[in-house]
Parts: C-alpha cells; sequence; structure tokens
C-alpha cells in the first residue's frame, strides 16, 4: 500500500473513530450514564452506612512542611446480597449532574456484625454523577472530603496512634518528623450536608459526617468505650485534581441535603457545584 493510500486510510479511521465516539456522548448517553453511575454511588453509600467501612490513613509532616496524607476506605457486604432499595432521582441537563436517593428498609438486612440489630425505620443515601469531565473533577472532591471525614469520625470514636521523633544539633532543630495513623471500621456514618471553600473548578469541598452514637451502640450490643455524645459530627476537604493552594477562599453556607421522594426521574436545575 502506497504511503498516501495509508494515509487516507488512517484519515478515514480517524474521522469514523471520532464520529463514534462522538455519537456515544449524545445528551441522552450522558443523561443515562450519570444517573446510573449516580444510582451504583447512592447503592455503595446505603453499603458504607449498614454494612461500615474500612478505613486505614497515614498522615505525615517532615520538617514543619505541610507533610502528606495517604488513605484508603473500602466496604463490601461479603456474600450477603443487598435487595429491595429504591431510587429517586433527578438530572440536570446542563451540568450533566444526576442525584439518586437511595432509599432502604432496615428491616430487611443485617449489619457488618452479623446481628439482625436493625428492626424498623428507612435509610436514605445521597449520591451525585456525571459523564461530563468538568463536573466530575468537583464531584471527586465531594468524595474525597468524605473519607477524609471517615478519617477524622474515626480519631473521635476510636482514636489513633502516633509517632515522632525530633533532632537538634547544636541547639537547632535539625530534623522533625511526625506520623498519624487510623485504621479499623465505622459503621453507621451519614453525610448530612457539604459546601464549597472558594468558587469556580479550584474550590474546596467540605463535608460534614455525622453517627448517632446511640443507634450504633444498639447496632453493635455494646457501649462505646469513652465516648460521651449523642451526637458526633466531624468535617472532611478535599480538593479537586487542579486545585490551587493560593486561592483566596470565601466559605460559602453549608446545605443540607435534600431527600427526593419522587420515583421518577425528574430534570431540572441542580445547586451542587
Amino acid at each position: 500500500m502506497k504511503p498516501f493510500t495509508q494515509l487516507v486510510c488512517a484519515a478515514l479511521l480517524f474521522v469514523s473513530a471520532a464520529a463514534f465516539a462522538q455519537k456515544e456522548l449524545t445528551p441522552e448517553m450522558k443523561r443515562l450514564k450519570s444517573i446510573n453511575s449516580a444510582k451504583i454511588l447512592a447503592e455503595r453509600s446505603i453499603v458504607e452506612t449498614v454494612y461500615g467501612v474500612n478505613v486505614s490513613f497515614l498522615e505525615e509532616i517532615t520538617d514543619m512542611d505541610a507533610g502528606a496524607l495517604f488513605g484508603v476506605t473500602e466496604t463490601n457486604t461479603d456474600a450477603k446480597q443487598i435487595k429491595g432499595i429504591l431510587f429517586a432521582t433527578k438530572y440536570d441537563p446542563k451540568t450533566d449532574i444526576a442525584q439518586v436517593t437511595a432509599e432502604l428498609d432496615l428491616s430487611k438486612i443485617s449489619d457488618l456484625t452479623g446481628n439482625d440489630a436493625h428492626k424498623q425505620g428507612l435509610i436514605r443515601r445521597v449520591a451525585f454523577a456525571s459523564s461530563t469531565q468538568g463536573s466530575r473533577k468537583k464531584l471527586a472532591a465531594l468524595r474525597g472530603a468524605e473519607l477524609d471525614a471517615y478519617k477524622n469520625l474515626y480519631k473521635q470514636v476510636k482514636g489513633f496512634t502516633l509517632e515522632s521523633k525530633s533532632k537538634l544539633e547544636n541547639f537547632m532543630l535539625t530534623s522533625d518528623k511526625v506520623r498519624a495513623s487510623v485504621i479499623g471500621s465505622l459503621l453507621g456514618a451519614e453525610m448530612t450536608s457539604f459546601s464549597w471553600e472558594g468558587t469556580g473548578d479550584n474550590a474546596t469541598a467540605s463535608v460534614v459526617l455525622t453517627l448517632n452514637v446511640r443507634n450504633l451502640e444498639k447496632v453493635i450490643g455494646q457501649k462505646l468505650a469513652g465516648v460521651t455524645d449523642d451526637i458526633i459530627q466531624v468535617t472532611g476537604r478535599a480538593a479537586p485534581s487542579d486545585f490551587q493552594k493560593n486561592q483566596v477562599k470565601k466559605v460559602k453556607k453549608a446545605r443540607t441535603l435534600s431527600i427526593q421522594t419522587e420515583p421518577e426521574v425528574v430534570d431540572g436545575p441542580l445547586n451542587i457545584l
């Protein structure tokens, strides 16, 4: 095959691939993908609250620097299966953001301890998703803030371990290192509000997690040692991937998560970002 013919074929293949990709990104496809993703994320929120979430975080500061934060959360239902989750969905075509509220009858399940502790009541959790890159970047910050809040909540409920080493030479501090870590499981946490610090694509997400201590004690069948509060609230923060640290932050008023109860998909604006 001649070089010119090869070039033409390559161009045609490129155009065909681009046309196919464009076809996949139609408004209706975006809508379906965003809604389906939000449903799965809402299911995960249900599982994290009911079955619990394993957390593992390491915070490190070296020589008074800002340091680093590494964290992992994991959750699963093991061999158990969840059924009977109902969904209420709202979609914003302008921003391509789907909001899904998942609702589950607690009397149908058992928690990660194996106890059928939830005898009655409903649990509702909200999740957001988008198939558009710009919206996903900020929604990812919400999830990152939620993970940071998990870490802070575990510190409040179970505590943490800390290692520190400092060196002094000739009356001068030559090195200073602090490492704090948390490893364990959390059960019953609920995201109750979120807000943004800053504006635009570089805004920092702030998430509030709430834990009803007395309800948790009923679930696990024992008192939480050293915890006297009935309700514990913590805040977590995270930034989009291209967040600029030098930006001046303006804290917006926190918005309580609204629970949708309509069974159908409702199209309309979502004041999320």
